[in-house]
């Protein structure tokens, strides 16, 4: 699995000793300060607190930690054992603790009405059956649960510009490599040793696949996650906050907020 060998948010974390807890902190730093500074905010890292809490997919345990921070009860799912081992990890170092379930998003081995919250962030998208890891989410959540949600979106200047044009075409990589691998070079390091399931969703294909059983608090574009863009607006000053205020509409996530209908 792609992730076993290079589990997600450790790529970019150099300098301190691999799993001490700097090593941890620097993860962090890396994700929230200069990979990925929306997610706390668009995600609700700080507004969620005192309630039982999944997350689909945990990676080395950043999101999950800040999570675990505001006081939840914390359960981590993944299908990479290497995830959960290194979340599991990453939490006791800063005295906190998870149940880490080794499992599938489309077959959930939890009770139905388990969670208060269900939380996902950059992973849904990689599922086989998308509707049915949807129906799952439904299934454990409580009535009246929150359910957060970010995948990636397929009209954002990311995919359109970078995937399609770039890599697709002017790369010739839909011809050579075809679909599903020009896709997987999305991931880092993916494409062509590994190649991991990624798709890509509509507003509208997001929105009509969790109506039956949400209601939708929000559904909004995120992360202008386009690193030419962001290095042109370097240079002429303008912010990253201005950048993502002028073409957030395109973002590279699209993050749903919504509640399961009692």
């Amino acid at each position: 699995m792609q992730w076993e060998a290079r589990p997600c948010g450790a790529e970019g974390v150099h300098g301190p000793i691999p799993e001490s807890p700097e090593w941890f902190r620097e993860a962090r730093r890396v994700r929230f300060d200069d990979h990925a500074p929306w997610i706390p905010t668009s995600m609700l890292l700080g507004s969620i607190s005192g309630r039982e809490v999944l997350e689909i997919g945990v990676g080395i345990g950043c999101d999950h930690y800040r999570l675990a921070q505001q006081g939840n009860t914390m359960t981590g799912l993944d299908l990479s054992r290497e995830h959960l081992r290194l979340t599991t990890l990453h939490l006791q170092h800063e005295g906190l603790a998870t149940t880490a379930v080794h499992g599938d998003a489309e077959n959930m081995p939890f009770p139905d009405n388990s969670f208060d919250v269900v939380y996902s962030c950059g992973v849904l998208h990689h599922t086989p059956d998308f509707e049915k890891a949807l129906s799952e989410c439904s299934r454990v959540l409580r009535p009246g649960g929150q359910f957060i949600c970010a995948v990636y979106h397929r009209n954002s200047i990311c995919f359109g510009l970078g995937t399609m044009l770039k890599n697709g075409i002017l790369k010739a990589g839909f011809i050579r490599h075809g679909w599903a691998r020009t896709l997987a070079k999305i991931e880092h390091g993916a494409g062509y040793d590994a190649v991991p399931l990624v798709r890509v969703y509509s507003r509208g294909q997001l929105k009509s696949a969790v109506g039956r059983w949400l209601t939708v608090e929000s559904l909004h574009a995120t992360h202008v996650g386009s690193h030419r863009l962001e290095v042109i607006a370097k240079r002429l000053g303008i912010s990253r906050t201005r950048l993502e205020r002028a073409f957030g509409w395109a973002g590279w996530y699209l993050v749903l907020h919504g509640r399961k209908r009692s």
